[in-house]
């Protein structure tokens, strides 16, 4: 399923051959990934921010002015982040101007909090298995029968290469409600760390194990420069800017804050790559992206073919 190929969709954008031609002015974000609260009403052990949970809310309106220095716009905005998005107060307002502006959204959501905005209204609907899933009361039934009203909703279960039995009660819930697939990833290790685990063997038509992330995640980059926020830069809920969402709060990697539109998306345009540091998380996000623009970047004598 190409949901799951990351390393093939940057050769759909033009951004990417800019990026490979050493562009200094980049002008096309594709994915804005957007973290609109740092609350949340799980603590998930896997969960890269689950130290950093703040009480911060993401300002709307500032957001929109952000979106509008940014011109021209992302092509689709990810809401994700180190809380729950749709804990948001105003998240249902920023699903309808997401979904009036014309850019396609998705959310990572636990599924937990109450639905209040239209989930039709997105393209994807990915929901991290938590401890608290496979436990459905009515309230949280009634969302998973909300959700499904999304084109495409999935299960993501985060594996420690031990336990299968979150796999087996995400499929139950799977068939149960129709979704479209349960997808099984490793657990990462953080600061640069490589993870070393066994993907599960089991098989089910909704079952999709991301092969790669499991392979990668084993090996340090083997690149020295990230591209990735060319393409797919992060917001935080306190409005700050960064290439990404691992290297928060890092000195070189933030592009500053949504407060000061102007100057963030001036800093966006200009910043061509950063340098990979030994704390940069393996097999990230845009870990696929990267591997890509790097190798067309040493390619040579390119119209041989």
């Amino acid at each position: 399923m190409s949901r799951f190929e990351p390393f093939l969709k940057p050769c759909l954008h033009e951004q990417t051959i800019k990026i490979v031609e050493g562009e200094s002015y980049l002008d096309g974000i594709v994915n804005l990934e957007v973290s609109p609260t740092g609350k949340c009403n799980a603590n998930c052990s896997w969960c890269f921010y689950r130290g950093e949970k703040t009480g911060d809310e993401l300002d709307f309106e500032q957001f929109k002015e952000f979106v509008y220095w940014l011109d021209p716009g992302p092509k689709a905005i990810s809401w994700t982040g180190g809380g729950e998005p749709s804990l948001h107060p105003q998240f249902k307002e920023m699903v309808d101007w997401t979904n009036e502006k014309g850019f396609k959204q998705g959310i990572f959501t636990n599924g937990m909090a109450q639905i209040n905005y239209d989930p039709s209204k997105m393209e994807w609907i990915r929901i991290s298995f938590t401890h608290l899933l496979d436990q459905l009361d009515h309230k949280i039934s009634n969302n998973m029968r909300k959700l499904r009203k999304c084109k495409t909703v999935g299960i993501a279960v985060n594996y420690d290469g031990v336990n299968d039995e979150p796999i087996y009660k995400a499929l139950k819930i799977a068939d149960k409600y129709n979704f479209d697939y349960v997808q099984v990833r490793p657990i990462l290790n953080t600061k640069g760390e490589t993870t070393d685990i066994e993907p599960p063997n089991i098989k089910h038509r909704k079952l999709i194990i991301t092969d790669y992330k499991f392979d990668e995640a084993r090996k340090k980059h083997e690149y020295d420069n990230c591209y990735g926020h060319g393409l797919c830069p992060f917001v935080w809920e306190n409005g700050d800017v960064d290439v990404c969402g691992y290297m928060r709060g890092i000195e070189g990697y933030n592009l500053g804050n949504i407060s000061n539109p102007e100057k963030t998306s001036m800093n966006y345009h200009k910043m061509h790559s950063v340098p990979v540091c030994s704390t940069c998380q393996v097999c990230c996000k845009n870990h696929e992206t990267n591997k890509l623009i790097n190798k067309l970047i040493k390619i040579k004598d390119k119209d041989f073919v």
